[in-house]
């Protein structure tokens, strides 16, 4: 079975000049939230751009449907901070892989970050990971019917823990070190507990 995902923004369906997301800037009115730092910095729009905005998408999909950086004032301060290396905090309901592509998703240089392709071939071993972690805490098994329980002769595979070192084909360049993702001292990018 074939499963097809489009991202879209429906930002434009809805009054830019009254939703608190849009930032003006310049003569325009932007979703600063959900734009790469060489997007707001330099106007540079590229498919790596679109994957630091999926990792904030991530972030609110974790999070329940939370505003991203809540709290946070949408200003100068806040792109200066964003351009300083200052992330988000992990959303309640995100795993530490999860939290860690989000990470890779907002590394400054884009050619750093994950591409979509590998994206997907991340998210569906992760996913694979979680599956097979439930089948066997309910000792089931796959099989052309569909699930069904473990009968006697059947062993449970032991669930694929994912691999520490990166997810992704090639390796990134640098590390964020903790002290610079977050703040001590509130207002917080976006603590979401």
């Amino acid at each position: 079975m074939r499963i097809d995902l489009a991202i879209c923004d429906f930002g434009l369906a809805r009054d830019v000049y009254k939703d608190p997301d849009y930032v003006r800037k310049g003569d325009a009115r932007l979703p600063l939230k959900w734009m790469a730092p060489e997007t707001i910095f330099d106007r540079v729009y590229t498919t790596q751009s679109d994957v630091w905005s999926f990792g904030v998408l991530l972030w609110e999909i974790f999070s329940l449907g939370a505003s991203p950086y809540p709290g946070v004032c949408i200003d100068e301060s806040f792109c200066r901070r964003l351009k300083e290396g200052t992330r988000m905090r992990p959303p309640e309901y995100a795993t530490t892989e999860i939290y860690q592509t989000m990470l890779d998703c907002w590394l400054d240089r884009p050619t750093d970050r994950p591409t979509f392709a590998e994206l997907v071939e991340h998210l569906g071993n992760l996913l694979q990971c979680v599956f097979e972690v439930i089948l066997s805490e309910h000792s089931l098994s796959v099989g052309r019917e569909g699930l069904h329980p473990l009968t006697a002769g059947e062993t449970e595979g032991s669930p694929v823990a994912p691999d520490p070192r990166s997810p992704y084909s090639r390796p990134q360049s640098g590390e964020i070190l903790e002290a610079q993702l977050h703040y001590d001292s509130p207002p917080s990018l976006g603590s979401a507990r």
